[in-house]
């Protein structure tokens, strides 16, 4: 595994550190494409070209491996988007684990309330008014 490893670091041009920035840097903005597709197919209006562009961009990517940081910074937008609707998962856990109880239910509408306003609220995720 070890040397297959080394094989694939020397094939990617990259050491360890970069090549994990890069899967990491493509892993989330595939999550971050997926989630556009989910929101966009229940709110047709919202993130209408967010997931087409995101493939976009990681097809250019993967053309040109050192655009990393430009690539990552054009989808931000997305890839914040992934982080806050990560962050709401303790809390609609905790609405899972004790259905019937308001302080779950409140503290779950709240935390998705902060992905809602920021999708809302973001250019670069395409709401259509």
């Amino acid at each position: 595994m070890l040397t297959k490893s080394r094989v694939h670091l020397i094939e990617a041009g990259e050491d360890y550190f970069e090549h994990l920035r890069f899967a990491v840097g493509v892993g989330l903005m595939l999550i971050a494409a997926g989630l556009a597709c989910i929101i966009h197919g229940l709110i047709p209006a919202v993130c209408t070209k967010t997931a087409s562009r995101t493939v976009d961009e990681l097809r250019r990517l993967f053309a040109e491996r050192h655009t990393l940081a430009s690539v990552l910074e054009e989808a931000s937008g997305a890839l914040t988007l992934v982080g806050l609707v990560a962050l709401t998962t303790p809390a609609w856990a905790l609405l899972l684990l004790s259905p019937g109880y308001p302080l779950p239910l409140l503290t779950a509408a709240f935390a998705l309330a902060i992905p809602a306003a920021y999708l809302w609220t973001n250019p670069q995720l395409e709401r259509v008014d």
